[in-house]
């Protein structure tokens, strides 16, 4: 399975790439005293290249490591809902944190 198939053929993609790349270039070169940055030179604009292009290798190296096998736990079906939630915070989107704070699943 090549995950770079199709890489350039992707339009969507290939743009927001694109823009990511260049709104990182005007943020750090003229962000200022807005952004809280300061330009880099040339060679810190290459080692920043280089450092993060370092992670698609590495990225492979580790997925090549072999894991021993795991088996997942049982998940337990029982799971108690909180009966009384206003409709804001079911449209919340600190919802999940609030479930957890509930006590949402319950072991038993």
């Amino acid at each position: 399975m090549n995950v770079f198939a199709g890489f350039f053929k992707n339009t969507t993609f290939i743009g927001i790439m694109v823009f990511t790349l260049v709104m990182q270039y005007v943020i750090v070169q003229f962000g200022g005293e807005f952004t809280s940055t300061t330009p880099l030179t040339q060679s810190e604009w290459l080692l920043s290249i280089g450092i993060g292009a370092l992670s698609l290798p590495v990225a492979v190296i580790v997925k090549l490591i072999p894991t021993p096998a795991v088996t997942p736990a049982p998940v337990k079906k029982e799971c108690v809902f909180p009966i009384r939630v206003p409709f804001l915070l079911l449209s919340s989107p600190f919802f999940p944190l609030f479930l957890f704070c509930a006590g949402f699943p319950r072991d038993r």
